[in-house]
């Protein structure tokens, strides 16, 4: 069969070389010793009048041999451990302050994403089913002057260690301590504390 496709009329068992992708797990099953295949044999339905029976056997492709379960679970295992591994964390790479006199400070913060993927996928950014990345200072906002809000969605982080720097310039007293939040949906959250000096 040539070109054909397993399943259609009239067609026998695909071959690796005629069928492809069925052909090959046709050979993998046969090798295995599991009858996996029943030639195509007519037959009349009430209903429908002449047809062939006949293709795949009942999700014989879809359950490996029970021999196999013990190293296909380990190799599954091992894919999780490491996709898991690559998923999104952020956290709050590196703080700075710097004193301007008068309870007048500029506050910096790095956010980075550790993991492999971004913060979110691009579908999850248009139909909005994973929110922003946010940093959020915990001052009041009368005390903010200039720069950044007290709440920044710095939207998608990109993985691999990217990076996104904040700034404010608020009003504190000399010593303070000041918390400084961040959280995201899907990549985790962290918080440091500076000092104002």
């Amino acid at each position: 069969m040539p070109g054909g496709r397993p399943g259609g009329r009239g067609q026998s068992a695909p071959t690796q070389g005629g069928a492809g992708a069925d052909g090959q797990i046709l050979q993998g099953l046969e090798a295995a010793g599991i009858d996996a295949f029943a030639d195509w044999t007519p037959f009349q339905h009430p209903e429908l009048g002449e047809v062939e029976i006949g293709g795949f056997l009942p999700y014989v492709t879809h359950n490996p041999p029970a021999e196999r379960l013990p190293e296909l679970g380990a190799r599954h295992g091992e894919f999780l451990v490491k996709l898991a591994g690559m998923l999104p964390r952020v956290r709050i790479a590196d703080t700075e302050v710097t004193a301007h006199g008068g309870g007048v400070f500029t506050v910096k913060v790095d956010v980075e994403n550790g993991g492999f993927f971004p913060t979110s996928t691009r579908h999850g950014t248009t139909s909005r089913s994973v929110g922003p990345t946010l940093v959020q200072i915990q001052v009041d906002d009368d005390d903010i002057l200039t720069g950044a809000d007290k709440t920044v969605s710095i939207g998608v982080l990109n993985g691999s260690g990217a990076r996104e720097s904040v700034t404010w310039v608020i009003r504190g007293r000399e010593g303070a301590q000041v918390d400084i939040k961040l959280l995201s949906v899907k990549a985790g959250h962290d918080t440091v504390t500076i000092n104002l000096r």
